[in-house]
Formats: C-alpha cells, sequence, structure tokens
C-alpha cells in the first residue's frame, strides 16, 4: 500500500458478493486527479482484492464499461463502451467498474 498523492481525494471502500453480506467494510482507497487508485488501507482480507483492482485500472488509458444494447440489437447481445481516463465521465466509470466487476462500493470520505 503506497500513500495517497495530495490532489487526491479518499473513499471509504465496502464489499458486497452475490450470496453473501452486504456492504462489509474493505477499506480506504484514494482516486487521484488522473483517475488513479491508491490504495490507502486495507481491512483483513481485501488488500489483495483491492491492490489487484488498483493494478488493472491504473494499466489503462481507458475504461471498458458494459453498456446497453440498442433496441433493435438481438436480446442477448452484449456491448461495451470506452470511456477515457481524461474524459468528463472517467470517474463516474470507474465507480462503475468498480462496483459491477470487483463488487466494491465506494463513499467519499471527505
Amino acid at each position: 500500500m503506497t500513500k495517497a498523492p495530495a490532489a487526491s481525494e479518499k473513499f471509504t471502500v465496502t464489499y458486497s458478493a452475490p450470496f453473501e453480506a452486504s456492504g462489509v467494510p474493505a477499506g480506504v482507497i484514494a482516486i487521484d486527479a488522473t483517475h488513479h487508485l491508491t490504495v490507502v488501507a486495507a481491512e483483513p482480507g481485501f488488500a489483495d482484492k483491492l491492490d489487484l483492482a488498483a493494478t488493472m485500472l491504473n494499466s489503462s488509458d481507458e475504461f471498458l464499461l458494459r453498456d446497453t444494447p440498442p433496441p433493435e440489437a438481438s436480446p442477448r447481445a452484449q456491448y461495451r463502451r470506452t470511456v477515457a481516463r481524461d474524459a468528463p465521465d472517467a470517474r463516474q466509470a470507474l465507480l462503475e467498474i468498480l462496483q459491477d466487476n470487483y463488487g466494491f462500493a465506494l463513499q467519499s470520505a471527505a
């Protein structure tokens, strides 16, 4: 775990998985102005999962999100959209990925 950059915002992290307790405290992360994650603190059992999420999300210049297919698409079609790390909606995209792909919900610790 590394120290959060000065210009970052801290978030408390909770974890929820299907068929398990919801909202389990997982730790604290920071998101800087360039939408990079830093693990500030982790609860027992969550350090590796938080570090993995941070490493994976920090390794790309774009975020890949699930998207709703257009009405004329096949009912089972899967669509994706990319959001650049410097796009205006990058913070929201990052929060969605943390929730959808990793089971982490963030709440501002400010």
